[in-house]
């Protein structure tokens, strides 16, 4: 299974947002898209999604990309007053009908016991951490069974532990489901561990595509984000990426 970008692009006014965008997403990978703040990461993903209306094309396995095949995972989420169940439930909106089956009820049971979030079960979603919301947002994505997912910077809100634990629960479905996983983060250490393929934006382009060894060079890096870093390996053999200060800085 393969996701197809052809000639992808979004203009706004006089604005070019996303730039002539051509490349391919494989299944079973979990593809990273980095790049400063505004080199349109965002606007690629929602271009992609038809959230936004550009030109070009996105094929799942040369059929068009359908949101029955897909979850989305935005920055933000609106304040839902239903319970952290309901909220799971409503990603099997699909299939749902006016009873709700005990198959469907212990699916969601099921998720939230292997997520290790069954105590937030009854809680009221608005009234959770950004955090909390974001893994209940990775549950409900996760629970249709997607053959894409797609997340823009789901883990800026979480602390360390969760977010190791947000991205080895969703590395873990795209590895057993063979599913397509894309995700925008800005920590490149944690994209250094995880990312599968990295995608580079740069003013709308996307200006490299490659390994985490290929891209993740201290040259290429400092060039990127304008910034001194500082590289190395962890005795677990991670690339551990620090930022020092910004070059202008450097006289």
């Amino acid at each position: 299974m393969k996701l197809t970008v052809n000639n992808l692009s979004l203009k706004k006014g006089r604005n070019d947002i996303v730039q002539h965008v051509t490349t391919a997403f494989d299944a079973g990978q979990l593809s990273c898209i980095i790049g400063v703040n505004g080199s349109g990461k965002s606007m690629l993903l929602k271009t992609l999604l038809g959230l936004e209306k550009g030109s070009g094309t996105v094929l799942l396995d040369q059929a068009p990309l359908s949101f029955s095949d897909l979850s989305y995972i935005p920055q933000g989420s609106e304040d839902l007053h239903l319970t952290v169940f309901e909220v799971i439930l409503l990603g099997l909106h699909a299939e749902l009908n006016w009873r709700v089956s005990s198959e469907q009820l212990t699916q969601v049971e099921h998720l939230l016991s292997d997520m290790r979030l069954s105590h937030l079960a009854d809680r009221d979603f608005s009234t959770l951490s950004g955090g909390q919301k974001q893994m209940i947002l990775l549950a409900q994505a996760l629970i249709k069974k997607p053959k894409v997912i797609i997340a823009d910077e789901p883990t800026s809100a979480l602390d360390l532990a969760n977010q190791l634990h947000y991205i080895e629960t969703l590395k873990h479905y795209i590895k057993s489901q063979q599913a397509i996983g894309i995700i925008v983060l800005h920590d490149l250490t944690l994209t250094s561990r995880y990312a599968d393929r990295l995608y580079v934006m740069q003013q709308g382009q996307l200006t490299a595509e490659g390994t985490v060894t290929d891209l993740m060079t201290r040259e290429r890096l400092e060039t990127l984000y304008d910034v001194k870093l500082e590289i190395s390996r962890t005795p677990a053999g991670f690339i551990s990426i620090i930022p020092i200060q910004p070059k202008e800085t450097l006289l």
